[in-house]
């Protein structure tokens, strides 16, 4: 799940789709999407203000807030 979820995203996503669900038991498919499917999606074409290509961000301890004010 990490790899699909984190790791095989270019940059972010724009729906998680049912496509997470396939293997699960038809009965909690039924349950969490009434019976519907429909596929994951990426943001794409996205524009950045300088034009160059757009970037995942990384949040880690050097640009993440303290939790202290």
């Amino acid at each position: 799940m990490t790899r699909h979820l984190v790791d095989d995203v270019a940059v972010a996503w724009n729906e998680l789709g049912t496509d997470l669900l396939d293997g699960a038991p038809p009965e909690i498919v039924i349950a969490l999407t009434g019976g519907e499917r429909w596929p994951s999606s990426t943001l794409d074409h996205l524009v950045t203000p300088d034009g160059s290509p757009p970037v995942r961000m990384t949040v880690d301890t050097s640009c993440a807030p303290t939790g202290s004010k």
